[in-house]
């Protein structure tokens, strides 16, 4: 992929509970040398400040799945980070049904 991409999310081994509540997935949680989510506020602020594409990818066995969206950006949190993409390009594409939609956890489900 080159320089200048943003891991918004990395998940490794399983070692981090990614079942958090809205406060967490807002303010992020986890570490950046593991496993992290790097919070919604931050995604928002960074997706809002310019044109950014998204790029997904999933190894499992030695299969790669890729999903890449040539234009990226949630909402704020009075819009339930409701999430905007462009157009896919990849083998999977994984947030297919998922465009437009707001961000869920436990304690707030805006599905």
């Amino acid at each position: 992929l080159g320089s200048g991409w943003i891991v918004i999310q990395q998940g490794i081994d399983g070692k981090e509970n990614f079942n958090r509540s809205w406060a967490a997935y807002r303010e992020g949680f986890g570490s950046f040398d593991g496993e992290f989510f790097l919070g919604l506020e931050k995604i928002y602020l960074l997706t809002n400040s310019r044109r950014h594409e998204l790029y997904m990818e999933y190894v499992q066995y030695g299969v790669v799945t890729m999903a890449r969206y040539d234009d990226f950006k949630i909402y704020d949190e009075s819009s339930g980070y409701a999430l905007s993409l462009g157009e896919f390009t990849g083998n999977l594409d994984i947030l297919r049904y998922a465009k437009k939609m707001k961000f869920s956890t436990f304690d707030r489900d805006n599905d």
